[in-house]
This record gives C-alpha cells, structure tokens and sequence, in this order.
C-alpha cells in the first residue's frame, strides 16, 4: 500500500458568523455548514477565481485554495505551527488508510495480483481556535 497525501486543497468556509450549537440557532444552516450547494444561493458567498487554474487572488472568497487559507490563519495566529498541521494530516491519513487497506485488498482480489488499483479519498478536516 502506498499513500499520497497532496499538499493543497480547497478550504470552504460559512457564509455566515459561527455561532456554538443551540436550539435557538440550529436553524441557521449557513453558519454552521460550510457545504458549496447550499453556501452558493447565499447572499453572502464571495465568488472566487479558480486557484488551480493560476488565479491566486482568492483571499476573500467563500471557498479558497489550502494555501491561501493557511496563510491567512498563520497571520491572524502567529502561534499556528504549519510543520504540525501536516504531522496531524499525515497521521489522519495514515490511520484512515490502515483501516480501509483491507477492504481495497479485498476489492481487488478478483483481478488478480498483475492489475493495478488504486482509490482516491477525499478528507474534510475542521480547524478549531487550539
């Protein structure tokens, strides 16, 4: 088993301010999900270029490339450690990959050891103010 892990991404972020979970707020979708189908509609999404196709000025945008996003967080929070984030990507995937390797080996059992496959996984990683 080899894994990859790609060392840019997309960082999505609510269109709305984050409020802690309660009954009175649950309501207010956009403040707690950062996902793009329903982020999109709201007035308040920002509209980026596209980072992977050299259109860097993405600094303000409701969805931006990984890059951008840790840069902004290692302005705003001089004690974010960049080296430790990726240890932390790094074991996540580590972890994960260990417990699917025997559901791929067995999904590729049928074709025989000469074929090749592979799966590509996606992870939604949440940073938090620690």
């Amino acid at each position: 088993l080899r894994c990859v892990l790609c060392d840019e991404g997309l960082a999505r972020f609510c269109t709305e301010p984050y409020e802690a979970p309660a009954l009175k707020n649950l309501h207010k979708v956009m403040g707690h999900l950062t996902n793009y189908s329903l982020n999109k509609r709201a007035e308040n999404f920002v509209h980026g270029g596209d980072p992977f196709m050299g259109d860097l000025n993405d600094e303000e945008a409701s969805k931006r490339s990984l890059a951008t996003a840790l840069g902004q967080v290692e302005e705003e929070y001089p004690e974010f450690d960049r080296d430790r984030f990726w240890a932390g990507m790094r074991e996540v995937v580590e972890q994960v990959c260990g417990v699917v390797l025997p559901v791929v080996e067995a999904s590729a059992a049928p074709y025989g050891i000469a074929n090749r496959c592979f799966q590509i996984l996606g992870f939604d990683i949440m940073l938090d103010h620690k």
